[in-house]
């Protein structure tokens, strides 16, 4: 057995010196998450495209009714892998819809340094958010080896082969399988039955799963029922949660909005009602890339009394008529697609592109699967009711990237 001995004056020394050892600073997870400073500018501009692009399209499904949620993010990043072995006027019309700025392969690498920036902030465990991609490719052909590596190397998509000839089926069930284990359950089935079939030669795939606690959780004793206003003239009995607290909220012309943030603070969940005497309608009528950012700076701290109904329900998509009629519909013309950058051959076309999102909020927190006027800031507490259809987005608040957003119609329809 091997002893250690030390001198007293040793000893005296290390207790002294223990005693006035200082504290570890708190970790401040927005410093921490900071773009390297060659990614800041171009970046700041990628997610300035990717919220343009996510309003585009959530113009085009507003006009579904009722409930709506989905992630742009995850719309975005799927689409940009694709993108990569995308060519001539087919990559042209897709990095227009999708406001790309930046060209290839820069592009790639500042969705990498997008999501090395959320990977850290899940490394700091307020919150999980798991973001996955994967690549499912016909087993025995060839895909180039520059599109395999891009992907791999800035998404983490690696390419897993299957039969889609001589097992269409198993092959769905294989990658449903994957989606619902990368969403913890929340989206079991991405593709219906019948949506492959065995001249499928590759599908891309991104799954997104949120689950965050409220920095300032809800009392349960406080919820109650009350009326939920709809469109319409009618209301519902809801449940609503109550809450005095301060909250980041701005109270507009046209708007109210009100932030809650997520332990760890670098995710929030915004929260937007339209103005006394105005629609929804109104509201997404008036929704822009410079409008959002307007209302985003114009929140500050300040007392809220809020009242926020329970809420949990999805939502599924068919994206090819949307994405058409926003101008990248060569992608889906097999007479017109050109994406020889997957293999070389360029008789490739996208045949689908769907899209599933749920999201749920409690009183405990939130979770999501694939979001210039005069503040009033009294000492006294500012009623916030949200009892008739609002707007909601999960941001990241670090780069602005919108993880989810969603439109609330009617809270009493769960599914």
């Amino acid at each position: 057995m091997r002893y250690h001995w030390f001198s007293p004056v040793l000893l005296l020394t290390l207790l002294s010196c223990g005693h006035h050892t200082p504290e570890t600073p708190p970790v401040d997870p927005v410093q921490l998450r900071q773009l390297p400073p060659e990614f800041q500018a171009e970046a700041a501009s990628l997610v300035a495209g990717n919220t343009a692009f996510a309003l585009d399209l959530y113009n085009q499904i507003r006009r579904t009714p009722g409930n709506l949620v989905l992630s742009p993010y995850s719309i975005s990043t799927a689409l940009a892998m694709t993108w990569a072995g995308a060519r001539t006027e087919t990559a042209t019309e897709m990095a227009s819809v999708l406001h790309f700025s930046a060209g290839q392969p820069r592009l790639h690498s500042l969705f990498g340094a997008l999501q090395k920036s959320l990977d850290t902030g899940v490394g700091l465990r307020g919150y999980r958010l798991d973001i996955a991609n994967r690549l499912w490719g016909q087993q025995g052909r060839a895909w180039l080896t520059p599109f395999l590596t891009l992907t791999r190397e800035q998404y983490g998509a690696e390419l897993q082969p299957l039969d889609f000839w001589q097992n269409t089926e198993g092959s769905r069930q294989t990658i449903n399988a994957w989606v619902s284990q990368r969403t913890a359950g929340e989206i079991p089935q991405l593709l219906a039955p019948g949506s492959l079939d065995p001249n499928t030669q590759l599908v891309l795939t991104n799954a997104i799963y949120f689950k965050g606690t409220w920095q300032t959780r809800f009392d349960a004793a406080l919820t109650t029922n009350a009326a939920f206003q709809l469109e319409d003239g009618s209301s519902v009995q809801v449940p609503f949660m109550h809450q005095n607290a301060s909250f980041a909220a701005a109270n507009l012309a046209t708007v109210r909005l009100v932030e809650l943030p997520f332990k760890g603070a670098d995710i929030g969940m915004v929260f937007l009602v339209p103005a006394s005497g105005r629609s929804l309608g109104d509201l997404e009528a008036e929704l822009s890339p410079a409008r959002l950012t307007e209302w985003f700076a114009a929140m500050h701290e300040g007392t809220i009394s809020l009242a926020l109904p329970r809420f949990r329900y999805s939502a599924a998509f068919g994206l090819k008529e949307d994405l058409s009629k926003m101008g990248m519909s060569r992608a889906f013309e097999p007479a017109q697609a050109d994406f020889s950058g997957m293999d070389g051959n360029g008789n490739l076309f996208l045949a689908a592109a769907v899209h599933k999102a749920r999201v749920a909020v409690d009183e405990e927190g939130a979770t999501a699967a694939a979001a210039t006027g005069i503040l009033v800031g009294p000492t006294a507490a500012l009623p916030l009711n949200l009892d008739r259809p609002f707007l909601f987005f999960i941001r990241d608040k670090v780069t602005g990237s919108i993880l989810f957003l969603g439109r609330v119609a009617d809270p009493s329809r769960m599914d």
